[in-house]
């Protein structure tokens, strides 16, 4: 209790004093290299400049009641980094939110209010939410979803096949993105390959169907990413294919204009990556 009170006292510091750093992790266009969008990612700022990943302390968060401050910390962010971007070569964002900002209407408020008035095409920011959260939040989640289809903004559902009952939420929640869970693509070429294989391309075919987009996460090696484009997986994720880097750092989503340092090191796959891969 005492390392939990440690923890609280430390994020409330973090959000009341601008403690946080935003990560990027780059979604992959398979076959293009271009990066398709962007996954925001928090972290702590520690004594001594260490930045602690967001498993250390969301769960101190969700318990504190501070989970819904986190994710409109980043929410917050990711709009002002579209409202600045470029406009001729835009890039979305995802905002990963927790099972606290399904519970009642402050949210779906916060949103509405911090996008009036901006200017960037909605469908750039993609909010994720896990199957596990959308499945203890049923109805909360397809409220959200609404909300999400009135302002134009997109909705992802992260870690897709994890839980029982995947094809049921597609039924009720208006997806825009299924982010397969790591679990399969990391059996691909283990003895759990045949199951797994066949598990990716049910959900391809389930996706092209409902006009949705696929992201295989965890990609870990070029012979996986030629493997799940053979079953027409266009999208990926992972180390392999891109580190998470502070989002300073990334020259796409500097404010237009901005001067890039000249020590800054771009990835070549940036350039010319115009949002979403259709």
């Amino acid at each position: 209790m005492t390392a939990r009170l440690l923890w609280s006292e430390r994020i409330r510091e973090a959000l009341d004093h601008d403690g946080f750093v935003l990560h990027a992790k780059p979604v992959i266009d398979l076959q293009t290299d271009a990066v398709a969008f962007y996954e925001l990612v928090i972290r702590l700022r520690a004594p001594g400049g260490i930045l602690i990943p967001p498993a250390v302390f969301l769960y101190t968060a969700e318990r504190f009641g501070m989970a819904i401050d986190i994710d409109e910390w980043v929410t917050g962010r990711a709009i002002t980094l579209l409202e600045e971007m470029n406009q001729a070569q835009p890039i979305a964002l995802g905002v990963n939110i927790s099972g606290a900002s399904l519970q009642g209407d402050r949210f779906a408020q916060f949103l509405e209010t911090h996008l009036a008035g901006t200017r960037f095409p909605r469908e750039l920011l993609i909010f994720e939410l896990t199957e596990s959260v959308a499945m203890a939040n049923l109805e909360r989640a397809r409220q959200l979803g609404r909300v999400l289809t009135k302002l134009g903004c997109r909705l992802a559902l992260d870690d897709f096949g994890a839980d029982f009952g995947s094809f049921y939420y597609l039924k009720h929640l208006p997806v825009d993105l299924l982010k397969i869970a790591g679990e399969y693509v990391r059996g691909l070429g283990t003895e759990h390959d045949p199951a797994d294989r066949l598990i990716i391309e049910a959900v391809v075919k389930l996706a092209k169907g409902l006009g949705t987009l696929v992201v295989a996460e965890f990609v870990g090696d070029q012979e996986t990413r030629q493997e799940l484009l053979a079953m027409g997986v266009r999208l990926g994720q992972g180390a392999f294919l891109g580190p998470s880097r502070d989002v300073g750092e990334i020259k796409s989503l500097q404010p237009q204009g901005a001067q890039q340092d000249p020590q800054t090191v771009t990835s070549p796959t940036e350039a010319g990556a115009p949002g979403l891969v259709g």
